[in-house]
């Protein structure tokens, strides 16, 4: 099962708090242990163009904070959850490591997630059987109700 955050009010360039991330999950009914966890921007729509603002950089607190709630997977519709460039953290890809030290997989480059209608949906995630590589494309499909 897979709740969607609607962070669609976070400008592109701009920090992803934990408020941000707190006041989504609430809107979306709350965050269970277990969970997938997908951030919607609607950041998809750039995907390759060379016009596409910067995403969105996810504070520390704020994916700690998905951790902590128990997540099993994250996805964003974005390149990545980078931290903000200011952060000393960023360079040694941090917020990556809050997750994969932890087993936990992240999804980037989402596409549709703003043709889903509800909040949480059923995902099911068709990665490609490759050894020895630490990223891969990977089909997402999800089902609602």
């Amino acid at each position: 099962e897979a709740v969607i955050l609607d962070l669609t009010g976070v400008p592109p360039d701009a920090d992803v708090t934990l408020s941000a991330i707190q006041d989504a999950a609430e809107r979306a009914g709350g965050i269970r242990h277990g969970d997938i966890v997908f951030c919607r921007f609607d950041f998809d729509r750039y995907y390759g163009r060379p016009d596409a603002p910067k995403a969105s950089w996810f504070t520390s607190g704020a994916v700690e904070w998905l951790v902590d709630r128990g997540m099993k997977m994250m996805g964003v519709d974005s390149g990545g959850i980078e931290l903000p460039p200011h952060d000393p953290r960023a360079a040694g890809q941090h917020n990556h490591h809050l997750l994969l030290d932890r087993g936990i997989p992240l999804i980037e480059n989402l596409a549709h997630l703003d043709r889903l209608a509800c909040a949480r949906v059923t995902v099911f995630a068709f990665p490609v059987a490759v050894e020895r590589l630490d990223s891969f494309p990977v089909r997402v499909v999800a089902m609602l109700g």
